[in-house]
C-alpha cells in the first residue's frame, strides 16, 4: 500500500464551512452538528484549531465571531499557529453565502471518512503481516470499521433529536399499529408491543418444549409478511434440518412422515410448495459452530451484503470458545457472549433473538411435568437475564403425566411466561404445540381439535 500520497481533503470545503459560521454562527453550527461534523473533519490543522474554538465558545454560551474567536485563541496561545487575525477576513471574504453550508459540510465528511477509510486498511494490512490476531477478527475489524464509515459520523445528536424521534414512534403506532414488526400470535404481540430494533430478546426452554419452533415461525412470518431480512446462527442444527423445518412450519406438513413410508401424494405437493416458499423468503443460516469473533464477523457481513434487521442464535450455550476463554467459568463465558450480542444489535440496529438452554433439573414427582422454570434459573446459564431487554421462559403444562408429551400425543400444552419485559408488561400466554405441524396454536384452537379427535 502506498504511504507517499497525500490524503484526501478540500481546504476549500473547510474554509468554506468555517465562512458559513462566521456569517450565520447559530444556523450553520446547528448544521454541522445535524450532519456529523467533527473537528476530525478538517484535515488542516489551522482550520480544526478554528473549529475548536468555535465550539468551546458556543459551548460556553458567548458569541461566535473573528472578535471572540481571536480573544479566545490568544488566550490558549493558538492566534498565530494560524496566521494571526487575518486568517478570519480570508475565511468571510472567500465565502459568498452561509446557504452553502451542507455543500461544504457534506465535502469535508466524505474526504474525512476517505482519510480512515485509509488508516482502516493501513492498520489491517500491518495485522495480517504481525500474524498476531485470527482473521476472524481481523476481517471483523475490518467490515465493523466499513459500515461504521458507511453511515453518519455524528458523535453529538442535535436539540430535541429524541423527542422527533418519539414523535415518530408514535405517530407511527398510529397509523401502523405499532412501532415495529408485529409477531405473529396476538396474544403475545399485546404483551411485547412488537419487535424493533435494537431489541434483545432471550428464549429460554428446557429441551423439547418448541423454542426452535417458536424462532423459525417468527421469522419466517417476519420475512415473509413484513419483508424484513433475517439472519439464523445455528450451532445446533444443521441448515438442510432447519429449512425442512421451515417447510413444515409453512406446510402444516408431519415432515417425519418422509423418513418412512407414510406420506403421500398431497403431502408431497403441500411441502413442494413450501420449499419454493421457503427459497424465496430473505432468511440466511449459518450451521458453523462460531466463536464470538466469527459471529461478529459473519452478523456484520450478513448487515453488510443482506441488510438483516434480525437475528436469532440457536442456541447460545453451543458456541465455541476462543482460546482465551477456556481459562474462565463457562457461566461467565456465556454472560460476556450475550453482552456482545446485545451491543452488536445496538450498534447495527438489529433485532437479537437468543436461545437458551435451561438445565432439566430435577424435580420432586417423577413422571410428572414440572412447575415453569423462573428467571433465577436462566441465571444459572451465565448473564443472559441482566443482558435481555425481554425474557420469555417456555415450558410444558406443569403438574400434569409426562406421557401426555410424547409422540402418541400431538397436541402439548405449554406456557409462554414473558418474565421480564424492561420496557412493558410482563405476562404469561397459554399456547398449543401442534407436534406434528411444526406450529403454535392457541389454546381454543387446539380444544376444537381434541373434540374431533386429535390427541
Amino acid at each position: 500500500m502506498s504511504t507517499d500520497k497525500i490524503p484526501p481533503f478540500s481546504e476549500e470545503a473547510e474554509c468554506g464551512v468555517l465562512g458559513c459560521i462566521l456569517i450565520k454562527y447559530q444556523e450553520s453550527l446547528f448544521k454541522c452538528r445535524e450532519l456529523g461534523v467533527v473537528p476530525e473533519c478538517f484535515y488542516i490543522p489551522a482550520n480544526r484549531l478554528i473549529y475548536l474554538a468555535m465550539l468551546e465558545l458556543e459551548k460556553g454560551g458567548k458569541p461566535v465571531d473573528s472578535l471572540m474567536i481571536s480573544d479566545w485563541m490568544r488566550g490558549c496561545g493558538t492566534l498565530d499557529r494560524i496566521g494571526g487575525d487575518i486568517k478570519f477576513d480570508r475565511l468571510i471574504d472567500n465565502t459568498p453565502t452561509a446557504s452553502r453550508i451542507d455543500d461544504y459540510a457534506g465535502i469535508i465528511i466524505e474526504k474525512y471518512k476517505r482519510r480512515t477509510a485509509i488508516e482502516l486498511f493501513r492498520k489491517s494490512e500491518a495485522k495480517i503481516y504481525d500474524q498476531e490476531e485470527s482473521s476472524a477478527d481481523i476481517i471483523s475489524s475490518v467490515v465493523s470499521g466499513a459500515l461504521s464509515l458507511s453511515g453518519d459520523v455524528t458523535v453529538k445528536r442535535p436539540s430535541g433529536f429524541f423527542h422527533q424521534q418519539h414523535i415518530a414512534n408514535r405517530l407511527k403506532s398510529k397509523e401502523h399499529g405499532s412501532i415495529g414488526w408485529p409477531s405473529k400470535w396476538g396474544p403475545l404481540e399485546r404483551i411485547l408491543g412488537s419487535y424493533h430494533p435494537p431489541l434483545n430478546i432471550v428464549i429460554g426452554a428446557r429441551p423439547s418444549v418448541g423454542k426452535t419452533v417458536w424462532m423459525l415461525e417468527e421469522l419466517i412470518n417476519m420475512a415473509e409478511v413484513n419483508k424484513v431480512p433475517c439472519a439464523i446462527a445455528s450451532p445446533d442444527m444443521d441448515e438442510f434440518a432447519l429449512r425442512e423445518r421451515m417447510a413444515g412450519c409453512i406446510s402444516g406438513v408431519n415432515m417425519f412422515k418422509f423418513r418412512f413410508r407414510t406420506w403421500d401424494a398431497i403431502d408431497a405437493m403441500h411441502v413442494d410448495e413450501a420449499w419454493k416458499k421457503a427459497d424465496t423468503l430473505p432468511i440466511y443460516i449459518n450451521d458453523k459452530r462460531p466463536t464470538l469473533d466469527s459471529l461478529r464477523s459473519w452478523i456484520v457481513t450478513q448487515v453488510v451484503s443482506k441488510g438483516i434487521k434480525v437475528f436469532a442464535i440457536d442456541f447460545l450455550q453451543l458456541m465455541k470458545k476462543m482460546k482465551d476463554e477456556h481459562r474462565q467459568m463457562t457461566t461467565e463465558v456465556i454472560g460476556e457472549w450475550s453482552s456482545e450480542i446485545k451491543d452488536m444489535g445496538k450498534k447495527y440496529g438489529l433485532v437479537s433473538v437468543i436461545l437458551s438452554q435451561l438445565s432439566r433439573g430435577a424435580h420432586k414427582e417423577k413422571n410428572v411435568t414440572p412447575d415453569p422454570p423462573t428467571l433465577e434459573t436462566l441465571r444459572h446459564s451465565g448473564e443472559i437475564e441482566q443482558n435481555a431487554d425481554v425474557v420469555i421462559l417456555m415450558s410444558l403444562k406443569a403438574g400434569v403425566s409426562e406421557e401426555m408429551f410424547t409422540h402418541e400425543y400431538e397436541l402439548w400444552d405449554v406456557l409462554w411466561d414473558v418474565a421480564k419485559h424492561r420496557n412493558g408488561p410482563k405476562g404469561s400466554v397459554p399456547m398449543t404445540l401442534y407436534t406434528t405441524q411444526n406450529r403454535f396454536i392457541s389454546r381454543d384452537s387446539a380444544d376444537m381439535l381434541r373434540e374431533k379427535g386429535v390427541k
